[in-house]
């Protein structure tokens, strides 16, 4: 490997995407270059320390001239990825528009892969806040680099109709949601950090909450989507100080991130957790 380049963290923040640029040298022959993309699990939420710094390829087995770059997660799914698949035609090293470009979507957890569509170039990639649609950069037939879009299925992976043009001379876009954010009231103090564990993070129906409350008294208990909507409350008047432990049972939540948010005697905690699909 030369170097890296795009990156991009998952919604739990423990693994980093990146794609970079590789050199295999040939016998009697002039070296090649092919990009990919790694996965670095950089973080340990679990232990709250870094990770051990293990990479993956996304994808093994490239053949010559095969490249894949731009990853992106998806918003709301950490198992879905789209990204750059490049072919180099004549075998130059440099890419042109003779070249093949398609993007790709694939859901790591099942190991599907999808041709999301064909492009003239470099989409670098990047979903909706909703995942329901995918911008891209193409090139129109003047050769101006413009910002399109694709409607997408409900696996995020497949196109549910055209593409269109979102936004002419532009690239390079990001998608960002605004909404209400999960603050804490002026009144309100952080509780220790250490206090609160949250498991299993990602989960899947149910998540366990284990809370040291420092005094008696009423807890509330609330979650919160990525565009800001409270999803879901609870109440559990009357706790008295000590170890509080409660398995909350979320069978019908989306997949996707969410805020967790307990409220106790002017203290909050909030944690990032992730709902497996």
């Amino acid at each position: 490997m030369r170097y890296a380049d795009a990156l991009e963290w998952d919604l739990a923040g423990e693994y980093v995407v990146y794609d970079a640029l590789n050199q295999v040298s040939l016998l009697g022959g002039a070296p090649y270059l092919y990009w990919d993309i790694g996965i670095l699990h950089a973080w340990d939420n679990p232990a709250d320390q870094p990770a051990k710094g293990d990479i993956e390829k996304l994808i093994t087995g490239l053949s010559e001239r095969e490249s894949i770059g731009f990853p992106a997660f998806s918003k709301n799914s950490p198992n879905i990825i789209a990204f750059d698949y490049v072919i180099d035609v004549d075998g130059n090293n440099v890419f042109t528009e003779a070249d093949e470009y398609y993007l790709i979507g694939l859901d790591i957890q099942k190991g599907t892969l999808r041709t999301v569509l064909q492009n003239n170039t470099f989409g670098i990639p990047n979903y909706g806040v909703d995942d329901d649609y995918l911008l891209f950069d193409n090139e129109a037939s003047n050769g101006v680099t413009q910002v399109a879009f694709v409607q997408l299925k409900t696996d995020k992976l497949s196109p549910a109709a055209n593409p269109g043009v979102f936004l002419s001379q532009r690239m390079w876009a990001s998608w960002f949601a605004t909404g209400q954010r999960v603050l804490t009231d002026a009144k309100e103090r952080p509780g220790p950090e250490q206090a609160l564990s949250v498991f299993p993070n990602p989960f899947d129906g149910t998540l366990q909450i284990a809370l040291e409350l420092p005094q008696a008294g009423d807890l509330q208990a609330s979650l919160w989507d990525a565009l800001g909507r409270r999803v879901w409350t609870a109440s559990f008047p009357g706790q008295p100080s000590g170890a509080f432990g409660h398995a909350l049972s979320l069978p019908a939540l989306p997949a996707g991130a969410y805020v967790l948010r307990l409220k106790h005697n002017g203290h909050t905690w909030t944690r990032q957790v992730i709902r497996n699909p």
